[in-house]
């Protein structure tokens, strides 16, 4: 989505404003972490938001638009037209498949759409400049919304920021990145954790200081925050390091970074952790003039994600 605004408290001018966050995505994720004959491809599709004030985290967020049932079956008769004649919108024009997938599974969801920062289902819709909200601490002033720009469905940041991954039901389950170095092809990156771990605000955590501060100040902050769980620590350190790699080159030639990367990767997958299994076959597989060394390195660590119980093929 493209989004800019923010909200004001027309007494003391105290501004409150929106995470600063990746784009948001559903994903059949979870759906690949199952005993199947062969792995098949990630499904990433796009997701339709909407900003409010979220209770929980007591400030401005953005909630999932979920389509009402008889918005779907508008929106499938209306798919029937040629695409230069279909509304604009995410839902009237990304794949047939796509949409089949989302639809069945709004049709059969019943938690409320969530706040794609906390998961909370409690909020205010933004829908007009007068809130109805109180600024407490300015002597009950009142809160005004401004919605300078708002296109749902777009991207408004970078790759580096990536796709925050959510399931059908809404609940924030991973990220996404095609990452361009300089030593190699276009590659993906994924990062996930389990679900009890406490990760989602761990990671949050560390991406803000990334972005504000460099790799260095948010690989420390990894290490005071996070016991490792599960290889997700080493996961989560490997990549930072490929973020902070692009975004604040550790060597001039970027090959230090991948390095230390591919350590932590082989660390996590050495804890049993698929994810990091995975990250190395797509680490090997993306290398520029793929030697039969490489690829053979890649089947083996594809080979190593399936038996850790990931079935997700390379991009």
């Amino acid at each position: 989505m493209t989004f800019v605004g923010y909200l004001k408290c027309t007494g003391c001018a105290q501004r409150f404003d929106f995470p600063v966050d990746s784009q948001y995505s559903y994903t059949d994720l979870l759906e690949h972490w199952c005993d199947a004959p062969s792995p098949w491809p990630l499904r990433i599709m796009p997701m339709e938001v909407r900003p409010v004030w979220c209770l929980r985290c007591d400030g401005p967020a953005f909630v999932e638009c979920l389509p009402a049932r008889q918005q779907l079956l508008d929106i499938a008769a209306l798919r029937r037209l040629p695409s230069q004649q279909r509304p604009a919108g995410m839902l009237y024009h990304c794949d047939d498949g796509d949409f089949l997938w989302l639809a069945q599974h709004c049709l059969q969801r019943s938690a409320p759409p969530r706040c794609l920062s906390c998961g909370d289902s409690y909020w205010i819709a933004l829908e007009a400049r007068e809130t109805g909200m109180r600024h407490e601490s300015c002597w009950g002033s009142p809160i005004e919304y401004h919605c300078l720009y708002f296109v749902p469905g777009t991207p408004s940041q970078s790759n580096w920021w990536g796709r925050a991954l959510y399931d059908v039901n809404g609940v924030f389950c991973g990220m996404y990145w095609e990452l361009h170095c300089q030593t190699m092809q276009t590659m993906p990156m994924l990062f996930g954790f389990d679900r009890g771990s406490g990760f989602a605000g761990v990671w949050r955590a560390c991406l803000t200081t990334l972005l504000e501060t460099g790799h260095a100040a948010a690989l420390a902050q990894l290490q005071t925050q996070a016991p490792d769980t599960k290889g997700e620590h080493a996961l989560l350190q490997a990549c930072l390091m490929m973020l902070g790699g692009e975004r604040y080159p550790l060597r001039e030639d970027g090959n230090a970074t991948l390095a230390e990367a591919h350590t932590g990767w082989r660390r996590a997958a050495a804890a049993g952790n698929a994810l990091g299994a995975w990250n190395l076959a797509q680490w090997h597989s993306s290398a520029p003039l793929q030697s039969g060394a490489k690829k053979v390195h890649a089947r083996y660590w594809q080979k190593r994600a399936n038996a850790l119980g990931l079935h997700l093929a390379l991009a």
